[in-house]
């Protein structure tokens, strides 16, 4: 288990490392810092983990290394998710550093995001600011009142705070590796209703 976290964390620094922007230089702090030690949470899946043998083998060495780690992780969904049950039964995130994370730390919130096909995450917005890289899968992504815009693996996508967002999939799943910075706080998370 030990050297599959190491040979994670070493992925995720160097990809940090390769965006090269303030935020990405934080969490790749953070990382570095966090490496050694182990999660404190207790393994779960959630109801959209039923996607994760949908992804795609091989696409990429980072994409190969979160699958093969997927059952270790405390997958859960996001507070918006709850009170929708296509999103709570197709949406999925683990929270791999963070307040209340597998590696707990009051500075960021790194982890995966999971969403399964043909959904759309409906607009949304919260004080932290977010950074995410598309590491599996095409999908559409929307800010302010934008139309959609395609990105796919590869793709790194800002987020403001406060900044509206939505995300859409189309036939296969989409994963994704998350950081929030600034306020970390959940409860002024808001989503639109339908």
């Amino acid at each position: 288990m030990r050297e599959g976290w190491v040979e994670l964390f070493d992925s995720l620094e160097k990809l940090y490392a390769s965006e090269g922007s303030d935020f990405a230089r934080d969490a790749q702090k953070i990382l570095i810092e966090s490496s050694s030690l182990l999660p404190t949470k207790q393994a779960s899946l959630a109801p959209a983990c039923r996607h994760l043998p949908a992804l795609q083998r091989d696409s990429s060495a980072l994409s190969d290394l979160i699958i093969s780690l997927s059952d270790q992780f405390s997958w859960g969904y996001s507070n918006g998710a709850k009170a929708n049950q296509q999103l709570s039964e197709n949406l999925a995130y683990v929270e791999r550093i963070g307040p209340t994370g597998m590696i707990v730390d009051s500075r960021m919130r790194i982890g995966f995001f999971l969403q399964g096909p043909k959904i759309s995450y409906l607009k949304h917005w919260h004080p932290a600011e977010e950074l995410y890289y598309v590491v599996q899968g095409k999908s559409g992504w929307a800010v302010d009142d934008l139309p959609f815009q395609d990105k796919k693996s590869g793709d790194w996508i800002l987020h403001r705070s406060m900044q509206p967002h939505a995300m859409l999939t189309y036939d296969q799943p989409m994963l994704a590796l998350w950081a929030w910075r600034g306020d970390l706080s959940t409860a002024a998370y808001e989503i639109v209703a339908s």
